[in-house]
């Protein structure tokens, strides 16, 4: 046989291999984590988990009693502060590690294209600089994780491991909604192809196997549902503000011939990325699809690659939605590592002298786009990398050093010193829209379930974020004068008008010329 292609049964699972591949994963995540983990802050994204997290260690219960996502990130997150404590590092590294664990499944799927490590390990660079943004290496790793159980149960079209296949999807869902919809599409779809290759055994009972494991998957959140007072009814209301307002603030998919190649090459290159991206989705899932259909494709050469690519296509198209909702080089890279494992599988599944070329310029050229993503695309790499690097400063920022912008540390300076003479260490800030990190940075804990005020808010509910502060005494509220994607409705005072007309009658501003532009403190009368 071909060394490109490789069977199941030749050593992929042995221990020896596994322990290898685990090696690799913490490797190239250590690696990634030292160069970055230090590196710039998002106030926002990454500040509403940061704080999340923090409210969930001190007993608190996402979505119940503060603003969140699934709870599954939080007890994660808050189950590693037991070792590295509450800051913005501890919190990295907690992610870093669950970044480990999907970056292991990706090269056990690798391992099954090729027996070289060495390309296993050049591949696996290509998914580690994808998996971006750090706060959000849920996704990357999930979507993983969910291609190599979809390539395991094509394999093995047991019960067994259909019951298995559904633990995670359970799973999935309890970090995140969307994730559990995913994933129910995707293994639904692979569920079918495996029946259509090895229909030996009734479909029926490995349905009913798959459902079940959901089931079981899903125990955490059923159990909180059921026993946790009042997570039922704010879960439903969650499920009617996700239908109502969505996530995401819409952004039109940057196509490689809409974009301006006036601009500086720091702020074309991952526009370009993502838009070469999006066009490879219309390009791979459409030729995988094609071709996993048409075919059955059982000759030992190709038959591994094969369950690779209906795994990768299978899961990865209903992950595609992720990076539709919102087009920017952040959502495609939540979303696009099925993407590239469908890519590294397409080549493979060519028979004949063809196939050994075929690869090889294929894995070249993924191996070089993975170089040009390091450099332009990556988020702290690009800030900070080869293009152009702002004057940094290091800051402390809730006991932890990190490397930011000089303009970003001075409005942090100047916002921790009005804070600190102002407001008294008991007392409690309201604090928004969506500069989450604000509440960690000055030592501070959330005043009202909403964190991240970014929609419009209807009257009701702004009345009673007005009535929750009033029962809870806050005399101080901060409010940045911003908005998001040059969209002025998204401000403020523009998505929670009754609020602030609340504010002014109740509070007086603190005219201090030390608080940085755009920032707004008040105090109650």
């Amino acid at each position: 046989m071909n060394s490109t292609v490789i069977d199941p049964s030749s050593g992929v699972h042995s221990g020896r291999t596994l322990a290898l591949l685990a090696l690799i994963a913490i490797t190239l995540t250590g690696v990634v984590f030292g160069l970055t983990s230090t590196i710039g802050i998002d106030l926002a994204d990454e500040g509403f988990l940061w704080h999340g997290s923090q409210l969930t260690a001190l007993g608190q219960m996402p979505v119940r009693d503060f603003q969140a996502y699934d709870p599954g990130r939080y007890y994660w997150s808050a189950a590693w502060s037991e070792l590295f404590g509450t800051g913005l590092l501890a919190l990295r590294l907690s992610n870093a590690i669950f970044q480990a664990l999907g970056l292991f499944c990706g090269l056990a799927i690798l391992r099954r294209l090729t027996s070289s490590i060495p390309m296993v390990t050049l591949l696996g660079v290509l998914l580690v600089v994808w998996m971006f943004p750090r706060h959000k290496l849920f996704e990357t790793s999930l979507s993983l994780m969910a291609v190599l159980f979809a390539v395991r149960l094509l394999e093995r079209p047991t019960v067994r491991r259909h019951l298995v296949a559904g633990v995670f999807v359970g799973l999935a869902a309890f970090f995140g909604r969307n994730h559990g919809l995913y994933c129910a599409l995707g293994f639904a779809a692979v569920i079918l192809f495996a029946h259509r290759d090895q229909s030996e055994s009734p479909l029926p009972g490995k349905l009913a196997g798959w459902a079940a494991g959901v089931a079981l998957g899903y125990t955490p959140m059923l159990a909180l549902l059921a026993f946790a007072p009042g997570m039922w009814d704010a879960f439903l209301e969650s499920m009617r503000l996700l239908g109502t307002r969505g996530t995401n603030v819409p952004r039109a998919i940057p196509w490689p011939w809409t974009l301006d190649y006036g601009l500086p090459a720091a702020a074309l290159l991952p526009d370009l990325a993502a838009g070469v991206g999006y066009v490879a989705m219309l390009i791979v899932y459409p030729a995988g699809l094609i071709w996993v259909v048409s075919r059955k494709g059982r000759s030992t050469e190709t038959q591994t690659a094969r369950a690779v690519l209906i795994a990768a296509v299978c899961i990865g198209l209903p992950y595609a939605h992720h990076s539709w909702v919102r087009a920017s080089p952040s959502h495609l890279a939540q979303s696009i590592q099925p993407l590239l494992l469908a890519a590294c599988a397409l080549p493979c599944i060519v028979s004949g002298p063809r196939r050994a070329p075929t690869t090889a310029v294929t894995w070249a050229l993924l191996s070089i786009g993975a170089l040009i993503v390091a450099w332009g695309v990556h988020p702290e790499l690009r800030t900070y990398g080869a293009f152009s690097r702002p004057t940094v400063v290091e800051h402390q920022v809730a006991g932890d050093t990190i490397e930011i912008p000089q303009k970003r540390a001075t409005i942090l300076e100047q916002l921790e010193t009005v804070i600190a003479d102002r407001v008294p260490p008991t007392d409690r800030v309201f604090m928004a829209p969506f500069r989450v990190a604000y509440y960690p940075i000055l030592d501070k804990v959330a005043t009202t379930w909403d964190l991240y005020m970014l929609w419009d808010a209807s009257e009701e509910h702004q009345r009673a974020i007005a009535e929750e502060l009033e029962q809870h005494g806050i005399d101080w509220v901060l409010i940045v004068d911003e908005f998001l994607l040059n969209q002025p409705e998204t401000a403020f005072t523009n998505t929670h008008r009754s609020l602030m007309r609340h504010f002014r009658r109740k509070f007086d501003p603190v005219l201090d010329p030390r608080l940085p532009d755009g920032h707004i403190l008040l105090q109650r009368r």
